[in-house]
């Protein structure tokens, strides 16, 4: 079980590194990075136009972006990016018939690209040259033009005036961090695939482990199970949401998923700290973490108030700030509960050291600390998956450890019972299991219409040996005897002492004639050997 969890790991390893690279620009040989060659303008009030992004008064104030990818962070200002295709940066794409424009994160919001036509229809511009525009983000629902892809990708139409600018405007109440590129369009149809294969993998392993865990749920009907599935799901619709998967099965659905992200972002920090104080029992194991798990639940409702009341940028600052926390708080209960002798799954440790880097690699991201790349972004998504292998085999290292410890306890509450049923001297059962089974052992032979015998055996003589010749003799005469009516009886039988000197043995199934037949063994067991020692 052990190689196979290490195996699986190991494929989920793999597809996240496939995700990573099957998405980054370097291994698509036609396409090129723009933020480097980019000119920016916060547009804090959102109140610019595209006339005045390129003619007025704000073109003069937009400046060289110089960074290899957008890292706004929280932010609700609008940002406006321009670029030229004339750039020599682009020179390698000149052969290249059709082109697209991709911006790598499925949450922006609003986004809407001007590109420069050589005529016919404008959407707006002051600079001598028109625009076509065209709308992208989960914002537009409907009306976006862009292409159907996990996140925003806009084809460019065959009349683009490829000596022009385009010019792009991005706004969201997520995070604004995003890298932008100009693509071959036929090859990124084929990097599309990838990704979408990728990703959907990703997805698959989730829902398998929910499965996984749903059966075990109905067959162990242990709560917890229920807490994790609840995680499992949760988690699902938060990292796909990421992604963009949901865009595939309708913008709508990507529009009601994405809308509401921090809230599955902020009920997935709750449900993973209720299913790691259920699973470590942080009341008991881990108490100097119960004010810590508190906070953060507190933390995570103030977030969906603050959300609920409209300010999503100081909701999703909450958001980052739990988030950012949540891994260290679950491995302080695991560590503080192995401290204190609860023994902690060594997958739990790895699912809770997946989470830590996985975590916080994309809270800092948001924030802008963390240069945004591909792996930042589509890792997180492989992480989950990882962390979702690791914290089933957790559950099932749970499991066995239970079981193991539902078996002691079961052979010690048997030793008990032996012990409590056994006398101690001769090692036959007591005067209180005789008492117990006598009874039940009547009704039970006329229910079934079965025979039934008792032999009484009384030692003669036995207190005048004890008087005489001390205890520890009486006590030597009293196991010879246990050992004797032992080998006399069969495997069914209940042989007892029922006093210091007497014996009597329940024989079901037992006529006269074998009762008789039993008790001559025990004497003739007793005539021939030295019951009394010299």
């Amino acid at each position: 079980m052990r190689w196979f969890g290490i195996g699986v790991v190991a494929a989920a390893v793999f597809l996240s590194s496939c995700a990573a690279s099957a998405v980054a620009p370097d291994h698509i040989p036609e396409s090129v990075s723009v933020a480097n060659i980019s000119w920016h303008l916060r547009d804090a009030d959102r109140s610019l136009t595209l006339s005045d992004v390129t003619s007025g008064e704000a073109s003069s104030r937009l400046a060289p972006h110089g960074a290899a990818a957008f890292s706004f962070g929280l932010t609700r200002a609008a940002h406006w990016i321009r670029f030229s295709l004339d750039d020599p940066a682009l020179n390698r794409l000149r052969s290249v018939d059709r082109l697209t424009l991709t911006l790598d994160y499925a949450p922006l919001e609003d986004i809407r690209v001007y590109v420069p036509i050589r005529s016919g229809a404008a959407d707006g511009g002051h600079d001598g040259r028109h625009y076509r525009k065209a709308l992208g983000g989960w914002g537009h629902v409907s009306r976006r033009t862009d292409s159907s892809f996990l996140f925003p990708s806009f084809e460019l139409p065959p009349d683009t005036d490829r000596s022009g600018d385009i010019i792009v405007r991005v706004e969201t109440s997520l995070t604004a961090n995003f890298r932008m590129a100009v693509t071959d369009s036929t090859r990124f149809a084929r990097t599309e695939f990838r990704v979408v294969l990728i990703l959907g993998l990703l997805a698959g392993i989730l829902i398998a482990m929910g499965f996984y865990n749903l059966v075990l749920y109905f067959v162990l009907r242990d709560r917890i199970y229920l807490l994790y599935l609840g995680y499992l799901a949760i988690m699902l619709v938060y990292q796909s949401s990421l992604v963009g998967l949901p865009r595939l099965i309708g913008a709508g659905v990507q529009e009601l998923t994405t809308s509401r992200i921090l809230i599955w972002s902020l009920i997935t920090v709750a449900t993973a700290l209720r299913f790691s104080w259920v699973f470590l029992d942080v009341p008991r194991s881990a108490r100097q973490m119960r004010p810590v798990y508190l906070g953060m639940w507190g933390l995570c409702a103030v977030g969906l108030l603050i959300f609920a009341f409209g300010y999503r940028v100081t909701a999703n600052g909450v958001t980052h700030a739990v988030a950012f926390l949540l891994p260290f708080a679950g491995f302080g209960a695991a560590w503080l509960s192995y401290r204190n002798g609860h023994r902690v799954s060594l997958y739990f440790l790895a699912a809770s050291t997946v989470l830590l880097v996985s975590v916080n690699v994309f809270a800092l991201r948001g924030l802008g600390v963390v240069p945004h790349n591909y792996l930042t972004t589509y890792g997180f998504f492989a992480a989950a998956a990882i962390e979702a292998i690791l914290y089933s085999f957790a559950l099932a290292d749970r499991v066995r450890q239970l079981r193991s410890e539902h078996s002691g306890l079961t052979r010690r509450a048997a030793e008990l019972t032996n012990m409590s049923m056994t006398d101690e001297l001769t090692g036959l059962y007591n005067r209180r299991f005789f008492d117990r089974v006598l009874p039940t052992s009547i009704d039970h032979a006329r229910a079934t219409m079965k025979p039934l015998s008792l032999v009484y055996v009384d030692l003669d003589g036995f207190k005048q040996l004890n008087d005489s010749r001390g205890h520890a003799c009486g006590d030597t005469v009293l196991r010879t005897v246990g050992s004797i009516i032992r080998a006399s009886v069969r495997g069914g039988d209940y042989p007892c002492r029922i006093g210091g000197d007497e014996f009597a043995l329940i024989l079901p199934g037992a006529h006269a004639t074998e009762a008789r037949l039993t008790a001559e063994r025990i004497r003739e067991g007793i005539e021939q050997k030295r019951v009394i020692p010299p």
